[in-house]
């Protein structure tokens, strides 16, 4: 019986740790193109850029929104590029723990947000800071847009 309980256990430990790494829906979309690298902002608009640039844990994904609306999951070196109106907006993302991170773009510019992780109990933590834009453009020209 005791053989049974710990099987069953071990189990249901298995299936909670692989059920946390399903895969969500894009609800917003990002800008693809060949120029997303050029950092050019239509002068009515702003652009968030998005990016994870570490090598730790390369399979895990981390889930992010811009002000509630589901970006995707990011992996290291990689980034989303996406085009808001200019103003306030909150970056969020969401792993063992949930960060946020609140910005205010004036019109054509950047805004460049990065997505870090820590070692977690179960799952990675994750945190978000912005950069300035020397470093952010520096650090996505050896990223792939998602």
């Amino acid at each position: 019986m005791l053989k049974k309980i710990v099987i069953l256990s071990l189990l249901y430990s298995t299936s909670v740790l692989f059920s946390s790494c399903v895969n969500f829906p894009i609800v917003a979309v990002t800008t693809r193109t060949p120029e997303s690298k050029n950092f050019n902002v239509k002068p009515d608009k702003s652009r968030i850029y998005i990016y994870a640039n570490e090598n730790f844990a390369g399979a895990i994904k981390v889930s992010v929104s811009i002000d509630g609306n589901l970006i995707g999951q990011i992996i290291p070196k990689t980034f989303f590029n996406i085009e808001v109106e200019p103003g306030m907006h909150v970056v969020t993302c969401f792993a063992e723990t949930t960060s946020q991170i609140s910005i205010n773009i004036k019109p054509g510019d950047s805004a460049f947000v990065k997505e870090e992780l820590k070692i977690g109990a179960f799952k990675a933590k994750c945190s978000l800071r912005e950069l300035d834009q020397v470093i952010g453009q520096k650090e996505l020209l050896h990223a792939k847009q998602l």
